[in-house]
């Protein structure tokens, strides 16, 4: 033994390791999966112009944020038109 653990200690530290005894079912994969589904998009309405936006977020289409402008749009068009 040459500073290192014996053979036996070794091998017993692979089979300490934690394993499922049994095969999970179909049907118990199907009800842990259950949840994990994804949400729909929630979706508001802009107070200024409108348009739907997320909850929380900027409006693209016309830059308004809890109460004052947050982005600026060039007057070329695009995407200030709705206000």
């Amino acid at each position: 033994m040459k500073g290192g653990l014996p053979a036996a200690r070794v091998r017993l530290e692979k089979e300490d390791m934690p394993n499922p005894k049994r095969r999970h079912s179909v049907s118990r994969k199907g009800m842990r999966r259950a949840h994990d589904h994804l949400a729909p998009v929630q979706v508001g309405e802009c107070p200024r112009c409108g348009s739907p936006k997320r909850p929380h977020r900027v409006c693209l289409n016309c830059g308004y944020y809890r109460g004052r402008d947050v982005l600026r749009f060039e007057a070329s068009g695009g995407a200030n038109e709705g206000a």
